[in-house]
């Protein structure tokens, strides 16, 4: 049967107006109809789209690209701040062990000047002010020079040291991580930019049809594409896991600072009552010994401890020798208190020596005083 030549005209007319309703309705005009013919994304009977569905892929794509950009900015500034926290820590810190060490520095000063003085006012003799001044103040300078020596050279030096390194360990860390973070954005847009070429190529190549299949080259990048930005989500997730490992290395640091404030407290109170007192009595001598103890457990403890510690982080070798330095430490302030005690035992018994010398020269005395007046009596007599 064949067909009407009127029927055919009247159809492709129908649908070309059907093409200019749609035109008209969309606001476009000639001049916009003659750019888009010329571009190829419409011919002069019809207009080629894309599909809705090719659309929304190019916007969820679109989407996912700017969330990555804003995911990186996002932890870009999050490193920053992080490199902010690291450089007031150390700020706010350090101040607050120096000015520590320096008061504790002046305190022992000040209390090496008011052991002598009171000694003194304490001293009933001038036999007993000389031997404060010829034997007990050399020793009190001795010692304290050397417990002030190592609150200046000894604690404060490691400590700043420490901090130090870590500090700057981490803030080298933080240019490596920000480095990278830096290559990874110029990778990603690079990468976006390529791909993004690409598609408008393949898509103006393939002339826009209603319906146009990705191919499999640029599926496969694609795809490509995803698992690169998973491993990079992957290696900035890792990064972002060291930096928090940092900041609790960070935290331990500042509570073992802590810890080494108590201990010296502890090691004042004991200075204070082993200088506090004129005369040595066998109580003191007890309580030293016990003291002593005390410190020989702690000791122990601390042993303990750092046993604990290497077997939870066998990497942290800078952290145990800094515990071994303690507890040298711990060991020669041990030996020091053990060498007063010896000595305080010492001036115990030439003191008892010394008395009983005095004892003798008073009954010598007492007898030539008796023996006079028993002569002076027999004078008058006769």
């Amino acid at each position: 049967m064949a067909k009407s030549p009127d029927k055919e005209e009247y159809k492709k007319a129908d649908g070309k107006g059907v093409v200019d309703n749609l035109l008209t309705e969309l606001g476009v005009d000639d001049e916009m109809r003659t750019e888009l013919i010329e571009s190829g994304r419409m011919s002069s009977d019809v207009m080629r789209v894309e599909s809705a569905e090719q659309v929304r892929n190019r916007m969820e794509m679109d989407t996912s690209v700017e969330r990555l950009r804003d995911s990186l900015s996002l932890l870009e500034r999050k490193i920053l701040t992080v490199d902010g926290t690291i450089d007031k820590i150390e700020r706010d810190l350090v101040p607050v062990v120096l000015s520590f060490l320096v008061g504790l520095k002046g305190s022992l000063v000040s209390m090496r000047g008011d052991i002598i003085s009171l000694s003194k006012r304490k001293a009933k003799t001038n036999l007993q002010s000389m031997f404060i001044d010829t034997v007990v103040k050399a020793i009190v300078d001795n010692e304290f020079t050397r417990v002030e020596e190592s609150l200046t050279s000894g604690m404060s030096t490691p400590i700043l040291e420490k901090m130090r390194d870590i500090t700057e360990g981490m803030k080298e860390s933080m240019k490596h991580t920000l480095e990278e973070l830096a290559t990874l954005k110029g990778g990603v847009d690079d990468y976006t930019q390529r791909t993004t070429t690409e598609m408008e190529h393949l898509s103006a190549k393939v002339g826009m049809k209603p319906r146009i299949e990705v191919p499999k080259e640029v599926e496969e990048k694609l795809v490509k594409f995803g698992q690169e930005v998973d491993a990079l989500k992957h290696e900035l997730g890792l990064e972002t896991q060291k930096l928090e490992n940092r900041l609790k290395e960070n935290g331990e640091l500042r509570r073992n600072v802590a810890e080494l404030k108590v201990r010296n407290d502890d090691l004042e109170d004991t200075l204070m009552g082993l200088k506090a007192a004129p005369k040595v009595d066998q109580g003191v001598l007890a309580e030293l010994r016990q003291k002593v103890k005390s410190l020989e457990a702690s000791k122990e403890v601390q042993d303990e401890k750092i046993k604990e510690i290497e077997a939870r982080a066998r990497a942290s070798d800078l952290k145990s020798t800094e515990y071994h330095g303690d507890i040298s430490r711990k060991e020669v302030e041990i030996g020091d208190l053990k060498t007063k005690i010896r000595q305080l035992e010492e001036e115990m018994g030439s003191t008892g020596t010394r008395l009983a010398e005095m004892e003798e020269l008073r009954a010598r005395l007492r007898s030539y005083e008796s023996g006079d007046k028993a002569r002076e009596l027999e004078r008058i007599k006769t």
